[in-house]
């Protein structure tokens, strides 16, 4: 049967952008359709803002880490109208490059509307029928609000609000200690504002390692950030001009009062118009339900981005819009390895991170796995800096091959993609001490341990330890 198009991708976030790009690669006849901006909501509304927030913010903090070497800067004015206008001019630019024009340079057709299933190889677009051999999901998400007593979308903030308003809050409560909250948490609290942090887990970040995790945890109460974890909130009272947040934590009844509330208890799918059963796609609350190449129960439709439900970050929906492209086009499929996808919290520094922790290596390898660790307060370049908690963990097979790393410290987002190259280039973690590395630098705490990676592989050297002996030397 003969389509209109070879491949239609629904969406033109990251995931859709880059899915749309590459198929134009494999494919004849592609169309993108957007009901929006290309280039995605999420990443001009959320994503770019919120990081532009964080960056001002954790400079005032490194500032302010300076009061041990004499330097004094207790009063922040910001100016968020200056910001804003920064921002604005900035996506501006950036959008340039993912406009209707860029595809339409590429020979790939873009429409913007809205579009609906009318059955597995087809959709109704603008009031017209189109088919297509291939599709691509890559929808997005949109935010969630909890089911709370009295929290309405009128009395409620999410991240990308806090860009657009005109000061900050003296005062804020914040819902949901997942990345997002413990982000906003540290970035309001840089600004003067009292935060409320309400976690219903018992734990911050439990997946993480939980030595990192106590870190983190005991450097925002050192910022006076007020975190109360195991809470349950029961309802949300607006007065004139405070909120009042009633909840229960250790089974005690409380009650904190803030200017504002934000919510960060995650997203949801937003595909109601789609009308994505008359093509046959089974999904839950939460992801559309996908097999480990990405395809939906639907053969010909596969999905990408956030809505997948696997790790909802821009590099994850860029590695994802590549692989379902791939994978509807060739007999032989390709998968993600999110193991090696790399992922940063911004906190009071960063934490980066991918792969496995400690604890989750020993339950799957057992106590063969090696451990490298460095304490921040060991690094030259740190000490000058006055950055002295930190720490990174560096997670090895007894081969020391790398199986996951954590990296708690200033400018751990750029020292993390030195491990995955080792990883991508199967070296084993020694290999960094064979590198000259700038002194002072960050990257001592990769290069230190990886010395002593390096004597260890000696000792275990069967080999080595007969020469020695032989001409009766000691490892």
């Amino acid at each position: 049967m003969k389509h209109d198009y070879d491949l239609l991708i629904i969406g033109a976030g990251t995931a859709g952008v880059v899915a749309a790009v590459y198929g134009k690669a494999l494919y004849k006849k592609v169309l993108v359709v957007e009901n929006e901006i290309p280039g995605g909501r999420n990443f001009f509304s959320f994503t770019y803002p919120l990081n532009a927030l964080i960056s001002i913010a954790r400079k005032i903090s490194s500032v302010k880490s300076l009061d041990g070497l004499g330097l004094s800067c207790d009063n922040v004015v910001m100016d968020i109208s200056l910001l804003k206008k920064k921002i604005d001019e900035t996506i501006k630019v950036i959008a340039e490059g993912v406009s209707p024009e860029v595809f339409t340079k590429m020979e790939i057709d873009y429409v913007k509307g809205n579009c609906s299933f009318a059955g597995p190889n087809s959709v109704s677009l603008n009031g017209k029928v189109v088919t297509a051999a291939k599709i691509v999901l890559c929808c997005g998400l949109v935010n969630s609000i909890p089911e709370i007593d009295g929290l309405t979308a009128e009395n409620c903030l999410f991240a990308e609000d806090l860009v657009n308003l005109k000061n900050f809050p003296a005062s804020a409560v914040i819902i949901g200690a997942g990345e997002s909250g413990i982000e906003i948490a540290n970035v309001l609290s840089s600004f003067g504002t009292q935060v409320t942090l309400l976690e219903r887990n018992s734990e911050l970040l439990p997946d993480e390692d939980s030595g990192i995790r106590d870190m983190i945890e005991r450097n925002m109460n050192d910022r006076k950030i007020s975190i109360h974890k195991s809470s349950e909130i029961s309802a949300v009272i607006q007065s004139e001009n405070f909120i009042e947040v009633k909840y229960m934590t250790e089974g005690i009844e409380r009650a904190v009062t803030a200017e504002k509330i934000i919510c960060c208890t995650g997203r949801k799918l937003s595909f109601a118009d789609l009308n994505i059963s008359a093509a046959g796609i089974e999904y839950d609350a939460n992801k559309i339900i996908t097999d480990e190449f990405l395809r939906t129960s639907a053969k010909n439709i596969f999905a990408a981005g956030d809505v997948t439900g696997k790790l909802n970050y821009n590099n994850t929906a860029e590695i994802e819009g590549l692989t379902a492209v791939i994978n509807c086009s060739q007999l032989f499929k390709k998968t993600v390895n999110y193991g090696i996808i790399p992922r940063c919290l911004n906190c009071d520094m960063e934490f980066a991170r991918f792969g496995m922790t400690e604890a989750e290596a020993e339950k799957k390898f057992g106590k063969s796995i090696r451990v490298y660790k460095f304490p921040l307060k060991y690094s030259i370049k740190a000490s000058i800096e006055n950055m002295n908690e930190g720490i990174a963990k560096i997670v090895c097979k007894s081969n020391s091959r790398i199986i996951g790393a954590q990296i708690y410290s200033d400018g751990a987002s750029e020292l993390v993609h030195q491990l995955l190259l080792l990883v991508k280039m199967k070296k084993k973690f020694s290999e960094i001490s064979h590198v000259s590395h700038i002194f002072p630098s960050y990257s001592d705490i990769l290069r230190q341990p990886s010395k002593r990676c390096l004597m260890e592989q000696q000792l275990d050297n069967v080999l080595l330890n007969i020469f020695h002996g032989l001409l009766g030397k000691k490892v």
